[in-house]
């Protein structure tokens, strides 16, 4: 077993010769690889990004895409699997807080989490575009610094072009420069 703060690498029983699969199991720490806990749809995009780099990392994507299916239970490769699933499952879990947490309590797999994540917080409805275009023509400096206020004006955007939403330049500076306050 090869041990570090944030990842650990630990042997599995399966045979590496006429395995498909790696004969591993990779066990993350997200407290210590994504440098912020998912509470809100707020920050859903970078979290999202975040998780999305580390899956790739490691080559898990697959796990939580549903492109890397279960094996049959017969298949030597069938325990990895469950033991890998259940590995991302608590990493995605542990690298979720408040509100968003919640939502995931009656998830069975890592896929079931992130599908469920993805839909809650990248919802492509009318009611979630709406939203976020209340919160742009809402979002205000008062009280915030410049960096700050950047800051929310630029999660709103990313939310926005996350689900496919225009966010073209002209329409980001209007309501940025009423969003000031002088």
């Amino acid at each position: 077993m090869t041990e570090s703060n944030e990842v650990t690498v630990m042997s599995s029983s399966a045979n590496p010769a006429t395995s498909s699969f790696p004969p591993q199991v990779i066990s993350m720490n997200t407290a210590t690889l994504i440098p912020q806990k998912l509470s809100t749809g707020g920050n859903y995009s970078m979290w999202s990004s975040h998780m999305t780099n580390l899956l790739l990392g490691y080559d898990l994507m697959g796990f939580v895409d549903g492109t890397h299916l279960c094996p049959p239970t017969n298949d030597p490769d069938y325990k990895v699997w469950i033991r890998q699933g259940r590995q991302l499952l608590l990493a995605i879990q542990t690298a979720v807080a408040g509100p968003a947490g919640s939502i995931l309590s009656r998830c069975k797999n890592a896929e079931e989490t992130w599908c469920k994540l993805k839909t809650t917080y990248a919802n492509k409805s009318i009611t979630r575009i709406v939203g976020l275009i209340d919160s742009l023509t809402k979002v205000s400096q008062e009280g915030k610094s410049i960096a700050e206020f950047m800051l929310s004006v630029k999660t709103i955007i990313d939310d926005l072009a996350l689900i496919g939403h225009d966010t073209s330049d002209g329409k980001i500076v209007v309501h940025t420069l009423n969003g000031l306050t002088i």
